[in-house]
């Protein structure tokens, strides 16, 4: 190994002199790409585990103190994304994305999926499939609402709803990433 780190440090030629035989310098470049590639996935792994953590504190603990880290770390994720986008939009498109999940239950039936069948009555009552929702009790965001809590117009709501659909991605593999994480840390314990 010595003697083929010299050899490709000195230029890149094979060992055996041939032109079609692998050289030395590919090896070496391709050693340090995969450790280059296997820190890199481990520093976003972490990057998503540390953002899954604010994110379960955020909606689970209702840990106020965790939405500008939540935030501030999604957009880091989110300049992650080609083409890149501003650093401003990033931010707007992470407070959405944020917002959206930690209020995720539908405004008419409060997240039970049901309403009473009749208004006005006291006591146990006939309950029927909440409209807004159909059942599920997640609130679905309008183009409109997003379109006026991300001030743009609304020819740039196609380009934003990639960043903001990557960035709801990125939320949900980082709480799975977190939660993973905590179960082999308990499994060691």
């Amino acid at each position: 190994m010595k003697e083929i780190l010299a050899r490709s440090l000195v230029g890149p030629i094979s060992l055996m002199e041939d032109e079609w035989r692998e050289r030395p310098i590919d090896r070496v470049h391709a050693l340090a790409s995969s450790q280059i590639e296997r820190a890199s996935r481990t520093a976003r792994e972490a990057h998503l585990s540390s953002l899954g953590v604010s994110m379960i504190a955020l909606k689970a603990a209702n840990r106020a103190d965790e939405l500008e880290r939540a935030v501030e770390r999604l957009v880091t994720c989110i300049l992650w994304i080609r083409p890149k986008p501003t650093e401003a939009l990033a931010e707007k498109i992470a407070r959405q994305a944020v917002m959206e999940t930690v209020v995720d239950f539908c405004p008419t039936c409060r997240g039970a999926g049901e309403i009473p069948d009749q208004e006005g009555l006291d006591g146990a009552q006939r309950m029927k499939v909440c409209p807004s929702c159909g059942g599920h009790g997640k609130r679905r965001y309008s183009n409109q609402e997003r379109i006026s809590a991300l001030q743009i117009e609304a020819g740039e709501l196609h380009k934003v709803n990639r960043y903001l659909t990557e960035a709801l991605t990125f939320i949900s593999r980082g709480e799975d990433e977190a939660i993973r994480t905590a179960a082999r840390l308990l499994e060691r314990w």
